[in-house]
């Protein structure tokens, strides 16, 4: 018997056995395995923790990544992953119904007309944005030749 044994139930070292899991303290040597997938996790009591899945196939790790989501949730654990969103996913923007709006000749979608007071200067602006970020993360610069401004877009 293991000096953890004795914080765990009964119940806990028979669901442990049960499910061919490692009780605390076992200093069994593991091998190391070609997949592996480490999630950052917290705790319903506020802990935060790093738990690593290995195993010798791709397959039989995802099919153990995805038995572990089950368990996590239904136990009460959160990912702690940069991006979590539980309660909704970010929608994707819409597309401008505008049918007057100018296409943007670099990424050919339609441009969105943006409006507004700018922060810095407190001056009103207005003008259309292709509103698509180029691959070095900066906004395409792309300027319509129209003088088309909507009134009101839905």
């Amino acid at each position: 018997m293991s000096g953890l044994d004795e914080y765990m139930d009964k119940q806990e070292q028979k669901e442990l056995k049960e499910k061919n899991y490692h009780k605390p303290g076992d200093t069994t040597e593991l091998p190391e395995a070609p997949a592996s997938a480490t999630v950052k996790i917290k705790s319903p009591n506020g802990y935060e923790w790093l738990y690593t899945v290995r195993d010798t196939k791709a397959g039989e790790l995802i099919t153990k990544m995805s038995f572990l989501e089950r368990v996590f949730q239904s136990e009460g654990w959160t990912p702690l992953t940069q991006g979590y969103q539980k309660t909704s996913q970010k929608q994707p923007k819409p597309e401008n119904l505008d049918p007057n709006a100018p296409i943007c000749s670099i990424h050919n979608r339609k441009m969105d007309w943006k409006t507004g007071v700018s922060k810095t200067s407190g001056k009103p602006y207005a003008f259309w944005s292709c509103s698509i970020k180029n691959p070095d993360g900066s906004w395409c610069q792309y300027k319509p030749q129209t003088n088309y401004k909507p009134d009101q877009i839905q």
